[in-house]
């Protein structure tokens, strides 16, 4: 849900659908991924979430209506003010205009942090150690996404074959993904439990 990805120094600004498009082209994620998030991860109604790359609330508002206070955050300000206006009946959500990188909160801040579709997005040399500064003792950290509607479809593969033209080092998709976090998380976190 960003539109910067960078590479070497050198910023490489791709085409993304930002805000109100957003927010009507982007599917919802499953409620059943959802409450299996929320089961796994113990929240309470005194759980603080945090919501990595949060774009305009697709994955904070389904949270939001389980636990007490979820913090959005997401660099483009116009996901964010989208994100804002979907969600203003929830008094437990708060959004902040911000990279995960430069976030600046409080050690041991959340019980669960999650990433749908967006953790590809942060710097790799961070992003896990950042993740276990800021959750507490026994939180978790989820990343999730979709795969199987977005790999299949004709336009996505479209789409790629463009991002791979205009910008080869784009993040192009997840594809084994799982095996690339997996080694990341061997490499000295103290993020210990790893389901998929």
């Amino acid at each position: 849900s960003t539109n910067c990805h960078r590479l070497k120094k050198k910023a490489v600004i791709v085409p993304m659908a930002m805000g109100k498009s957003y927010q009507k082209a982007r599917s919802p994620y499953p409620l059943k991924v959802i409450n299996y998030i929320i089961a796994v991860s113990s929240l309470r109604k005194s759980s603080r979430v945090l919501d990595i790359g949060c774009g305009t609330g697709k994955s904070t508002i389904p949270f939001a209506k389980k636990v007490y206070s979820i913090l959005g955050i997401d660099p483009s300000k116009k996901m964010i003010k989208e994100a804002k206006a979907v969600s203003k009946k929830y008094k437990n959500i708060f959004y902040k205009l911000s990279s995960f990188e430069a976030l600046k909160l409080h050690k041991e801040s959340f019980d669960l942090i999650f990433a749908g579709t967006s953790f590809h997005w942060l710097n790799p040399k961070i992003r896990y150690k950042k993740s276990s500064y800021l959750l507490k003792d026994k939180g978790r950290l989820v990343v999730f996404w979709s795969v199987d509607a977005h790999n299949k479809s004709r336009f996505m593969q479209k789409v790629r074959k463009i991002y791979l033209k205009k910008a080869p080092k784009y993040p192009v998709g997840y594809g084994n993904s799982e095996r690339k976090f997996l080694r990341e998380l061997k490499k000295g976190t103290r993020i210990v439990s790893v389901q998929y």
